[in-house]
């Protein structure tokens, strides 16, 4: 289902997702990376595309980010959230 930015966001953050991240409920994989295009941003600078999945594969949450070489990441901040599967199952996602 196609939804705003801000609905994505709240449906990830309701779902406490990020914790469950912590705790190891989902795996994390590199789904695509390329060199950061943003001129601001620190050489060598990634922009990455992350996968979470459960244990047994299925997809659960896709973010993009920029990484920073020292680590940290870059343009906002933030984990910009792209796609989602709740907990029951519904596919949430932005253009």
């Amino acid at each position: 289902m196609l939804v705003s930015q801000d609905d994505l966001r709240a449906r990830f953050a309701a779902g406490d997702y990020v914790a469950r991240a912590l705790r190891e409920e989902y795996h994390c994989c590199l789904r695509s990376e390329r060199p950061c295009s943003i001129p601001t941003e620190p050489p060598n600078t990634r922009s990455l595309i992350l996968g979470f999945l459960k244990p047994n594969g299925p997809l659960v949450f896709l973010v993009h980010c920029y990484l920073r070489p020292d680590g940290t990441l870059g343009a906002s901040g933030r984990l910009d959230l792209k796609y989602l599967v709740s907990d029951d199952g519904s596919h949430y996602y932005v253009s």
